[in-house]
């Protein structure tokens, strides 16, 4: 009977101590709370309860993706310097991108160019992760495909990042003729980013706009629609959040100098935002954060608000809505000029909830804008980008239809971001 009691007290301790260490662990990495009664905060039984169920299922995830992990780091260490141009230096926070070229494409005639912004929760990530990912699209589209890296927390803030994202752009307009590219049109893809004016207002996951189509996907059927590619693209990012610039937006007035303007690098020779913001013909957002504070209840909701790196990276509270792109696209003027926008979620993403893109959507409906949402049955937030690393993953066809179907429409003989 001792045995027993004694059993039943060691297991009972054993299940308060190890999520309590989790939680003191994580606290200790990333920080505590910056608030008052910190220590009281951080260690509620319901926080540490939702932060170690949180990490629970960060681990499946990375067991999940570790045998595509294994493949994408071979793929990119064998890449065929013909059809990839790796560590391309940009920008003025001397950051570098990959280039990748498409196989069995004839280069004298400019392609469209695509831009894939990852994505990573402001903190992590790295180019050499989507060398799988951006050759398929290179291929399927028969264009050019970039991959920079950019400023990560804490190395850089929110505004760092949109920098080099103008910075981006700014440099493909002066020199992906050389390679192959045309400069004319650009698109932009990634995981979660957006489209403003000022560059303060480029968040990091913003990629597409939305219109109330919550249709499934559909696939171009015929190649030779691919083949008739005459100007380029540029496709914003995949997963956390940015912006493209436009005249017509309201200028947004702050008294915080920590925030500075975004301006193309070398801006006496580059042209205005407003001009880059024009070459921009489609941007296609998967599964973005796309309002910072409704995000931010989003993770207390996990337990993670204050091991996050978000907040961090965007100043602080105070400065969620100068960042989140459903609140800056407020200030666009009805009837502006804006690229086409996709905005795609799956329905089984519970690290971004789905009314992230809904709300975003809603936004520019207001604002007419050329906008459609996918939701794709079945899909979680990883799916929706990493699944375009191979054709015989789950939500391939769905995902790379919408950006083929994209990429046509916006152009009309042309295809086309997290």
């Amino acid at each position: 009977m001792l045995q027993k009691l004694t059993k039943g007290i060691m297991f009972l301790a054993t299940m308060v101590a190890v999520p309590y260490t989790v939680a003191l662990l994580s606290n200790i990495l990333y920080g505590w709370p910056a608030r008052k009664n910190k220590f009281k905060r951080a260690l509620s039984p319901r926080k540490v309860l939702a932060l170690n169920y949180t990490c629970l299922q960060l681990v499946y995830r990375n067991f999940k993706y570790a045998p595509l992990w294994l493949r994408w780091t071979k793929f990119y260490r064998s890449l065929d310097p013909k059809f990839v141009r790796k560590n391309l230096a940009y920008g003025s926070h001397e950051q570098t991108m990959d280039l990748y070229l498409p196989q069995g494409v004839d280069l004298s005639q400019p392609r469209p160019v695509v831009v894939f912004i990852y994505g990573g929760a402001w903190s992590n990530g790295n180019k050499k992760m989507y060398g799988l990912l951006c050759s398929e699209i290179a291929n399927k589209l028969r264009s050019l495909v970039c991959c920079p890296n950019y400023s990560l927390y804490p190395q850089g803030y929110v505004d760092d990042m949109v920098q080099d994202v103008v910075d981006c752009v700014s440099w493909i307009h002066q020199n992906v003729a050389d390679y192959g590219g045309d400069k004319s049109v650009d698109s932009v893809n990634g995981k979660d980013r957006g489209v403003l004016r000022d560059s303060r207002q480029l968040d990091s996951e913003l990629m597409g706009v939305v219109k109330d189509d919550l249709t499934d996907q559909s696939v171009l059927k015929d190649q030779k629609e691919v083949d008739s590619i005459e100007e380029s693209l540029i496709v914003v990012k995949a997963g956390e959040g940015d912006e493209v610039v436009d005249d017509t937006i309201e200028e947004i007035n702050s008294d915080d100098s920590s925030v500075e303007t975004v301006l193309p690098n070398d801006a006496e020779k580059s042209q205005s935002l407003a001009e880059l913001g024009e070459k921009i013909k489609a941007v296609i957002g998967l599964a973005g954060v796309y309002d910072i504070s409704d995000h931010f209840q989003h993770e207390m909701s996990r337990g993670i608000e204050d091991v996050s790196r978000m907040t961090r990276a965007m100043y602080g509270e105070d400065h969620f809505d100068r960042f989140s792109p459903s609140i800056l696209c407020q200030n666009i003027v009805n009837g502006s000029c804006l690229p086409k926008f996709v905005l795609v979620h799956g329905t089984e993403d519970h690290v971004v909830p789905l009314t992230s893109t809904t709300k975003l959507a809603e936004v520019l409906t207001d604002k007419f804008a050329d906008i459609t949402v996918r939701i794709l049955p079945g899909c979680d937030h990883y799916e929706v980008c990493l699944d375009l690393m191979e054709p015989n993953r789950k939500c391939y066809g769905s995902v790379m239809g919408i950006i083929m179907e994209t990429a046509t429409k916006a152009l009309k003989k042309i295809i086309i971001n997290i």
